[in-house]
């Protein structure tokens, strides 16, 4: 008879934890310890993640789904802290509703924007030529339910980030808005730039220009957009109030 080897052994154990019942040949104690630890932890990560989509199952629909997910899905990555995006491709490929689905991305959005790291940000004199980029805290997302709060069909845009205190906030955009983040989450731009870019599509008046000032520095204010890393390398200094260093 062929000897069991580690890897085999290793590959028993993992799919007896992963059933979640004894297997032959297994220490019995030492796996119930393992299936009750690995079970424990996924299965917090996951309710701490998705407090609202929860609501929308009994508790044995969702023990079900976070019992499917350990026993079928095969993760692909060893962080606890990594389990709900996992969880939530578990879930895109069951025949979930799409409302269902959209919550799920919201929630997991906020757990991104929370744990998304950034470097510090220093104090810099500011100028209309600094380059900005959207932050890595911050994420667009565009939704045709309302996450926020009855799941009824609505195409809507909403942005969600993590502010200057740390705190997760989330608002919705309107188009402009949409475009003009969108459009700094591929480059980074000046209000110089911007400016110059918009102009050409703009009304002749220079409302649009007061209005575009106002959402810049509240975005810098809020952290959704940050100096570009050259920028802010460049322009190192303690400022005083944003306001007094631009003009339209």
């Amino acid at each position: 008879m062929q000897l069991e080897t580690s890897a085999q052994y290793q590959h028993r154990f993992a799919q007896a934890i992963r059933e979640g019942k004894a297997a032959d040949g297994l220490p019995q104690e030492r796996l119930n310890v393992y299936i009750r630890l690995i079970r424990n932890n996924i299965h917090s990560f996951i309710d701490r993640c998705y407090t609202e989509t929860l609501q929308y199952f009994d508790s044995e629909e969702w023990g079900r789904l976070k019992e499917g997910f350990v026993r079928d899905a095969r993760a692909q990555t060893p962080y606890f802290q990594e389990i709900p995006g996992e969880f939530l491709r578990y879930c895109q490929s069951l025949p979930l509703s799409d409302g269902i689905l959209a919550l799920m991305d919201f929630e997991y959005t906020q757990l991104l924007a929370e744990v998304a790291q950034i470097s510090d940000i220093p104090n810099i004199r500011y100028s209309n030529d600094i380059k900005y980029t959207l932050s890595p805290t911050a994420f667009i997302r565009r939704y045709r339910y309302d996450v926020i709060d009855s799941l009824q069909e609505i195409d809507w845009v909403l942005l969600i980030w993590r502010d200057s205190e740390d705190n997760v906030m989330y608002q919705t955009l309107d188009d402009f808005e949409a475009m003009l983040l969108e459009m700094m989450n591929s480059s980074s731009i000046s209000l110089n730039m911007l400016t110059h870019t918009l102009i050409e599509f703009m009304p002749d008046t220079d409302n649009w220009k007061k209005m575009l000032i106002d959402k810049w520095l509240n975005w810098i204010d809020q952290r959704i957009i940050i100096p570009a890393l050259p920028a802010a390398s460049q322009n190192i200094e303690n400022s005083s109030a944003f306001q007094k260093h631009i003009s339209a």
